[in-house]
């Protein structure tokens, strides 16, 4: 059996749940008789933006001319992980990428590293000043003023919330890839996978218990 686990609670803050946070985020296969823990594989350490795991599909790859018995993952950031199945190993290279950890949260201490493959995210991932839609004259106003109330900072992946601004996160809690999931059509070998674009506007705000929320 194997299990897509979502992210922790609180899902925006982590000062109360230092380090990886085993297993959230990851996908963990298990005995299906006994529930004996086979293998696991975290795609997201210390997932303080919400990514969850909404995407696990059995497949079949064909590495050095055989099929691969394999399980395509994706979280929210639509990274695409493809594991065999029965070991868990990633079949294309995955490395652990310094990240950003600048944030001005009391006691939030992210992961400086996070896990990518070397296939290409399906959705956008960072936000620069000049992404501003454009397709109207109303519309590009109505985004540079939300932009400049909101304080939005340029965000690349996996930027950390802050209190100070809004952290333009792509793809953002929704997706990438949500819980829609994907489809494999194994007489083509097609992947099929519903993304979108779409980022969250999020900063943080401190509870009288020194735990902090977001505000959109």
């Amino acid at each position: 059996v194997y299990l897509p686990i979502a992210a922790p609670a609180f899902d925006r803050w982590g000062g109360d749940r230092h380090g990886e946070n085993l297993f959230s985020d990851s996908i963990v296969a298990v005995e299906a008789r006994t529930g004996k823990h086979l293998w696991h594989f975290q795609t997201v350490h210390h997932d303080i933006w919400d990514l969850d795991l909404p995407s696990a599909t059995l497949v079949s790859v064909k590495q050095n001319g055989k099929a691969v018995p394999a399980i395509a993952v994706m979280n929210k950031t639509s990274i695409l992980f493809l594991l065999n199945r029965v070991t868990g190993k990633p079949l294309f290279e995955t490395r652990e990428v310094p990240v950003p950890v600048d944030t001005d949260v009391p006691g939030e201490k992210p992961w400086p590293t996070q896990p990518m493959s070397v296939t290409p995210p399906l959705a956008k991932t960072s936000y620069e000043q000049g992404d501003v839609a454009n397709v109207t004259p109303e519309l590009k106003s109505f985004c540079e003023k939300l932009i400049a109330d909101k304080h939005v900072v340029p965000a690349k992946p996996f930027q950390p919330l802050r209190t100070d601004s809004a952290v333009a996160s792509f793809p953002g809690s929704l997706g990438g890839v949500d819980w829609g999931g994907a489809a494999f059509d194994p007489g083509r070998g097609m992947l099929v996978v519903n993304t979108n674009n779409l980022a969250a506007l999020a900063t943080l705000i401190a509870r009288p218990d020194g735990s902090f929320e977001m505000k959109d």
